[in-house]
Order: structure tokens, then C-alpha cells, then sequence
């Protein structure tokens, strides 16, 4: 990848094995994703909320705290005005984006590279175990990664004005957009002066219209938490089961091929970031970096099925350690356990009653029931609420939810995480105790 270097245009040729190599993989995951929508006991469920409250006139930053900025879930309340099951429509935009996403990944391979690179890029990328087990998943990281890769692919063909705009998009997705300017620069040197000034006045034009619309809020919820030291330990298990191995196969084979080319570390220095500066890095935040290692193997592979076919070996081993994940989140049986606690949930509450607990379960029965949050707390993640500890602790001695869902997932206590949750539920008696992968215990105010 020289400096400055021009691109050729690809021409689409329908007789060429590679595009149908690829085009049917895409296809065939699609379809498997799109027959195993359900829902899942992931963090999606508390976006799906979000979109939910905005449309009843609650907004985040001003009712509730959101971490990320919002037009994911903006996007997601317009599209449940057209079809008003949140779950289904943001299962099904987290889907629709992943696998274009993948298709994008090829186009921009092939005009980097090649048909045999764009090809492998693409079935490394659907092979990823995040990929595999998180496509359907609606964090609006896979939104943001469509905008992503529409942005580059205009980059590749020096429409910077439209680049840019779609980098604003994914900007306002989610901020790990910012990760990728470092991917523009070693793609096109030449052309990284204008794309960058752009996008800069464009990023500071949201910001401060933002700031004005929702307040300081805004830049509090989205900005200063994810740098503020909260007293809470957090440690991405996932990226080191599922992803760790990128970085260890990028760097073995730039060790066998000896090749000294700087762009190789760009998804290594993306991880890096991530897991040094933020202080709570979540395992989707990593999703991101994935396509640029892809990108970065296809290269080092050279097209070789040699070098290839030690990716694909590695990667499967991956996968075969992660059948746990796999099924947790693909697997519709796990979905019961939701629904079960939704109808002993129902028969003990009205619309008025208030409920707080694990959030995930606390936003799905607020989805499906229409129950309230207890103080709109629908971000009740431990870490956020260690975060606003003094704030939480206030609140909860001056009136009390009448349901608490507690969960215990091996050995993780949710109540546990705050000493004064224990104490809390000291006012509480046991009502039921559903255990499935899980167990859930449901609490009821004495």
C-alpha cells in the first residue's frame, strides 16, 4: 500500500467464481441470521428501549443517561413508527447492516487489492467469531461499521464530500468511528488533508448542536464517562476469547513474510486504544477493528491457500472454543427464560407499578409490558451506576421500585456489585426463581 497510492475501479463480471464465492456466503449467513431472530439476553434489548421511550417523549440525556450518542436509536424509533415491534426492527437493521457491511468489505478488498484477497478478507470477516455470534445483535456497531465502510469505499473513489458525511453518521452512531482515521490515511495519503478537514468541522458542528439541544448532559453521558475512573472492575473477557487471536495470527504472519509495512499494526493500535484508555472498554466495542485485520491477513496471505488455509484452521479453533457463546445468543430456546419472567412479572404488577434491577430483563419487560423504570434508570449497568453511586443511593431512600430482578450468571451476582444493592434488598421478599443458563430471582417490595 504505497503512498498516494490510486486505486483501480473494479468491474463487476458475474462470470468470475469470486464474486459468487463470496455473494453466496453473505447470502447464506443472512438467511441463517434472519431465521434465528429472537430475542436475546444482550445489551441490545436496552437500546431497543431507548427507541421505545424516545417515541413516548423521553429523551435521553434529558430524562435518562445514554453513553453513546444517539442517532442509532433516533434511526431505530423512526423505523418502528413504520413497524412497531422494537425488537424485531432492531434485530433486523443489526443484521441487514452486518451483512452489507461484509459485502462492502469485499468491494473495498477488491479495489485494494484483488479477487483472491477481497475474497478471503470476506470469509475471514463472516467467519470471525464476533461476527458469527454477534451479527444480529443491535448495539449500533454494526450500523455504524455500514457507514464506515460506505465512507471508505467514496474515500477509495476521491468523493470526499460524501466520505465525509457518511463518517459523520457513523460518528454520531457510536465514537469508535474516530478509530478509523488512521485507516483513511494509509489508504490515501493525498486525499487524508481534505477528508480529515471535513470531517473534524463536521464532527464539531454535531457536537455543539447537540450540546445545544440536550444540554451538558450530553457531553457529560457521552464523553466524560467513558474516560471517568469509576471504582469497578472490568475486563473484556470476550475480546480475548473471541478476538485476541487476530492480533496473534496478523503478527505471526508478518513474522514469517517479514514484511515491514506500517499499516499492518493499524487494528492492533485500534485494540490497543480501546482496552488502555477507555475505562470500561465493552467487548463490542472491539467489532470495529475486525474488517482491518481481515483486510490485513487477506494481504499477508498473498492469495496463497497455504497461508489462507492457516487462518481458516486457526479460526475454527477459535469458533470450536466458543460454542458456548454461539449458543447463548443463537440459540431461541435461551429466549424462554425472558418470557417467563415477563408473565410472573405481569401478574404482579400493574402499568403504574415501578421495577429496577438487571437491566437487560428490567427494558424487556418495559418493552413487552409497558412497565415503568424506576426513575428511568434503563441504563442500570453496574458500571453506571457506580458512576452515579450518590445519586442512585439518594433516590432509593426516599421511595422503593415494587419489583427487584436479580440475576446470578456463574457465580456473578448482579446485586453484589454495589455493597448497598444487598443491603437494599433487605426490604424485599423472594416472590419466584427462574433458572435456566441463569437464574433470576424476582423480588417483591414487603
Amino acid at each position: 500500500m504505497e503512498k498516494n497510492m490510486v486505486f483501480p475501479i473494479p468491474h463487476w463480471n458475474a462470470r468470475s467464481k469470486y464474486y459468487w464465492a463470496t455473494g453466496i456466503p453473505i447470502l447464506i449467513v443472512t438467511i441463517l441470521n434472519l431465521s434465528l431472530l429472537h430475542p436475546t439476553f444482550s445489551d441490545d434489548i436496552f437500546y431497543f428501549n431507548v427507541a421505545k421511550q424516545i417515541l413516548r417523549g423521553n429523551f435521553p440525556y434529558l430524562h435518562f443517561f445514554f453513553a453513546h450518542p444517539p442517532l442509532h436509536e433516533f434511526l431505530l424509533a423512526f423505523l418502528i413508527t413504520i413497524y412497531p415491534t422494537p425488537i424485531l426492527v432492531g434485530k433486523l437493521l443489526a443484521t441487514f447492516s452486518s451483512s452489507i457491511s461484509a459485502l462492502l468489505l469485499f468491494l473495498i478488498g477488491l479495489r485494494i487489492y484483488g479477487k483472491k484477497e477481497a475474497f478471503l478478507a470476506t470469509i475471514f470477516f463472516l467467519l470471525s467469531p464476533a461476527f458469527l455470534t454477534f451479527s444480529s445483535i443491535g448495539y449500533g456497531i454494526w450500523e455504524m461499521l455500514l457507514f464506515l465502510m460506505l465512507s471508505l469505499w467514496f474515500f477509495l473513489e476521491e468523493k470526499i464530500l460524501l466520505a465525509s458525511f457518511l463518517f459523520i453518521l457513523a460518528f454520531l452512531t457510536r465514537y469508535l468511528a474516530l478509530l478509523y482515521f488512521p485507516v483513511y490515511f494509509f489508504f490515501n495519503r493525498k486525499k487524508f488533508k481534505d477528508f480529515l478537514y471535513c470531517s473534524l468541522l463536521l464532527i464539531f458542528s454535531s457536537l455543539f448542536l447537540f450540546t445545544l439541544i440536550f444540554g451538558e448532559n450530553f457531553l457529560r453521558d457521552t464523553i466524560l464517562f467513558h474516560f471517568t475512573k469509576i471504582d469497578f472492575p472490568t475486563l473484556p473477557i470476550e475480546y480475548f476469547k473471541m478476538q485476541l487471536h487476530l492480533p496473534l495470527l496478523l503478527s505471526s504472519l508478518i513474522l514469517v513474510k517479514k514484511k515491514r509495512k506500517r499499516h499492518y499494526v493499524l487494528p492492533m493500535i485500534m485494540d490497543a486504544f480501546l482496552l488502555f484508555s477507555l475505562r470500561h472498554p465493552l467487548y463490542h466495542y472491539f467489532i470495529p477493528s475486525i474488517p482491518i485485520y481481515c483486510l490485513m491477513l487477506a494481504e499477508l496471505a498473498g492469495g496463497k491457500w497455504k497461508n489462507a488455509a492457516f487462518v481458516f484452521i486457526a479460526t475454527w479453533m477459535v469458533i470450536a472454543f466458543n460454542l458456548e457463546s454461539l449458543d447463548f445468543y443463537l440459540n431461541p430456546k435461551h429466549s424462554l427464560v425472558l418470557q417467563k419472567v415477563t408473565e410472573v412479572v405481569g401478574s404482579i404488577t400493574g402499568e403504574d407499578d415501578e421495577i429496577f434491577g438487571e437491566p437487560i430483563i428490567t427494558n424487556f419487560i418495559s418493552l413487552t409490558l409497558n412497565r415503568k423504570i424506576y426513575k428511568m434508570w434503563l441504563d442500570s449497568f453496574p458500571i453506571h451506576l457506580s458512576y452515579e453511586r450518590d445519586v442512585l443511593l439518594t433516590q432509593l431512600a426516599q421511595d422503593k421500585p415494587k419489583v427487584f430482578i436479580d440475576t446470578e450468571i456463574e457465580a456473578f451476582l448482579y446485586s453484589s456489585q454495589l455493597p448497598e444493592l444487598a443491603q437494599f434488598l433487605q426490604n424485599y421478599e423472594l416472590e419466584e426463581e427462574i433458572s435456566n443458563l441463569m437464574k433470576i430471582k424476582i423480588y417483591m417490595l414487603r
